[in-house]
């Protein structure tokens, strides 16, 4: 899958310290540790929007970070609107999803190139882009780019089951399979849940 030729596919490894023993039944307490990036992560520039990361790496770049088993969030962190407050997210992390496959997550800025109208989605250069709400050009959103997927920071509702909780607006691949979709919606929950607590 690709967005084009300016692709959100993010290739890093994780170079972690060994671990060390917890109690039984106790999950591991956070070590530091580096995300090693390794591959370049630079805006995009697509017809109907702009996507720019909060940070901007190289490859080979090492990003400080706190890591577990399953997730690794940089130390750096930058400011996002997220509804009525300002919170700090991690400029990078790392973490597994329910299948063993490591998610990278991004936060960035996506400034609307083109209004964008709710209801069936928007086929662009590959791309299926949906909304709840019209969003005009000019508008920037806050989002986090999940591999080759972006979605607002912003969730379309505040549902009783937080399992329930979507993103407002969403950019996947058209050829990105429900359950592809659905694995970068649980990665994107998990984050807006570590920047909450």
């Amino acid at each position: 899958m690709n967005l084009n030729t300016a692709s959100l596919i993010l290739i890093l490894t994780l170079a972690c310290p060994i671990l060390s023993a917890q109690a039984a039944g106790a999950p591991p307490a956070p070590s530091q540790g580096d995300i090693s990036v390794d591959g370049d992560i630079s805006p995009i520039d697509m017809p109907a929007f702009t996507c720019t990361p909060v940070a901007i790496f190289k490859h080979g770049d090492k990003v400080p970070a706190l890591i577990s088993d399953n997730e690794a969030w940089s130390v750096t962190t930058k400011p996002l609107q997220l509804g009525t407050k300002s919170v700090s997210f991690p400029i990078l992390a790392t973490i597994k999803n329910g299948a063993g496959e490591t998610e990278v997550l991004v936060p960035a800025i996506l400034k609307i190139k083109t209004q964008i109208n709710p209801g069936a989605p928007l086929h662009t250069n590959g791309l299926q882009v949906t909304t709840t709400r019209t969003l005009k050009a000019g508008e920037l959103l806050p989002v986090l780019a999940v591999g080759d997927s972006v979605m607002s920071l912003e969730a379309s509702s505040n549902p009783q089951n937080p399992a329930d909780l979507k993103p407002s607006f969403t950019i996947f691949p058209d050829d990105c399979p429900a359950a592809e979709q659905a694995s970068h919606i649980a990665a994107w929950a998990m984050e807006l849940k570590h920047v909450k607590n």
